[in-house]
């Protein structure tokens, strides 16, 4: 259960004052000190933390104990990469919104994006399978967002390219973030991106995908402008994808693939 980014806060926290934990200072796991911080992090929700900054896992944040909310999750190696390319202003961002239960009942959701980008889009980075519905709730609380895949452990193979798109099937792996309705790209580990324009479900054994080739740095600039660090990863010795832009909109190659 790990989180980037934790609160420092010189005295102990009481937990209903959130407003005031989120108003204190983001020490990011690289800059967490053992002798200055330790007993004295906490997530967003109040609950403390541990930094762990071992030889053998990515560096993270880690809860004293266990707990059930929305901040405990794993982070691995290519979400870490992700949001290593950004400043911390823009990492993990609480959003808390107050409504009706089906009982009509007063509640607050509470949910910890992964990033808000410059024009408040949330961007998720996502790898390891989640249930349907999750990715249903979280696009009926953040309305405005977009995923990223991560699939390098997805087996795939291309069966058609015209210019800047690519029709593949997915032909092994869980296919859980086909079930996404918000503007999804797919990092199969590649120099481009991938963005999900169609979905063939027709034969459940053979899903085909159509996709929009992306560079990264069209990626950025339309959705990192303005976040990231100046030493980010910009995976210029990626094998990429072979494409010709010749400026063709995705209906005029759909019948071609």
């Amino acid at each position: 259960m790990s989180l980037q980014i934790a609160y420092f806060f010189e005295k102990e926290v009481n937990i209903s004052d959130l407003n005031g934990i989120r108003s204190s200072e983001r020490i990011n796991i690289i800059d967490y000190d053992k002798e200055k911080h330790k007993g004295k992090v906490y997530c967003p929700l109040g609950h403390k933390l541990i930094g762990k900054q071992g030889e053998k896992v990515v560096w993270h944040y880690a809860h004293m104990r266990e707990y059930n909310d929305d901040c405990c999750r794993h982070m691995g190696e290519w979400h870490n990469l992700w949001q290593g390319r950004v400043y911390d202003d823009f990492l993990e961002i609480v959003t808390i919104k107050t409504g009706l239960n089906e009982k009509k009942v007063p509640r607050r959701k509470i949910h910890i994006a992964d990033m808000v980008n410059a024009d408040d889009i949330v961007i998720e980075f996502q790898k390891s399978t989640i249930p349907e519905k999750v990715i249903t709730q979280r696009e009926k609380f953040y309305q405005n967002m977009i995923w990223v895949f991560g699939c390098e452990q997805h087996d795939m193979k291309i069966v058609n390219t015209e210019s800047r798109f690519i029709l593949m099937e997915i032909t092994g792996g869980s296919l859980y973030f086909t079930i996404a309705k918000k503007q999804s790209f797919l990092d199969f580990g590649r120099r481009h991106l991938l963005e999900v324009i169609e979905i063939d479900k027709k034969r459940k054994t053979q899903i085909k995908i159509y996709c929009k080739i992306w560079t990264l740095v069209e990626f950025d600039k339309k959705f990192m402008s303005d976040c990231l660090r100046e030493d980010c990863d910009q995976r210029k010795f990626h094998a990429g994808y072979e494409f010709e832009d010749d400026g063709r909109g995705f209906q005029d190659c759909k019948k071609f693939l």
